[in-house]
């Protein structure tokens, strides 16, 4: 019995999987080219108004998961700094 608990773990991640979720990756960076780290990423998918939200890390560089395909606004925030925003950003899968 012990053999079987111990295996199953390892055939569900070995089972391949079809994924319907995108990713939005990006860095932030400021005119000059300097890195912006924790700046706020705000992504809204335009058609259903659902968000998803994350901070730029110390590198610059921000991670949206799991997004649905469609259209998305995006926008990004940073003290002292002037609000970005792009519209009409396609998520395919």
């Amino acid at each position: 019995m012990l053999r079987t608990i111990a295996l199953l773990p390892l055939v569900v991640v070995c089972l391949p999987a079809q994924e319907t979720r995108g990713i939005l990756l990006g860095r932030i960076t400021d005119p000059a080219g300097a890195l912006v780290p924790g700046a706020q990423v705000r992504a809204v998918n335009t058609a259903t108004g659902v968000a998803a939200a994350a901070r730029s890390n110390a590198s610059g560089n921000f991670t949206l998961p799991y997004l649905l395909p469609g259209a998305y606004t995006l926008q990004a925030e940073a003290q002292g700094f002037k609000k970005f925003l792009r519209e009409g950003l396609e998520v395919r899968v």
